[in-house]
């Protein structure tokens, strides 16, 4: 999770995660950067080159219950389904 200063600081940390291919949303006045852990430091670097100071930085950790969910979203099974 990003978090700036400012609303328009957030739209620019969003085009620098864009920009190396990573999708990003916004989350009750923060941004979600939807990359690996590692990439925290280069979208630093790439936020501050751009003049944005980030207040907020931290990685978020998916419980296997919501990876599980993920990996099966809009799947169906019908196996051993009465006829």
């Amino acid at each position: 999770m990003v978090g700036a200063a400012a609303e328009h600081d957030l739209e620019i940390v969003a085009a620098v995660a864009r920009a190396r291919n990573y999708q990003s949303e916004r989350v009750e006045g923060r941004l979600r950067v939807l990359a690996p852990a590692g990439f925290a430091g280069e979208l630093n670097r790439g936020a501050m080159e751009a003049g944005v100071v980030l207040t907020q930085l931290y990685t978020e950790h998916t419980s296997l219950e919501e990876t599980f969910f993920s990996l099966t979203e809009g799947t169906t099974t019908t196996e051993g389904a009465a006829a």
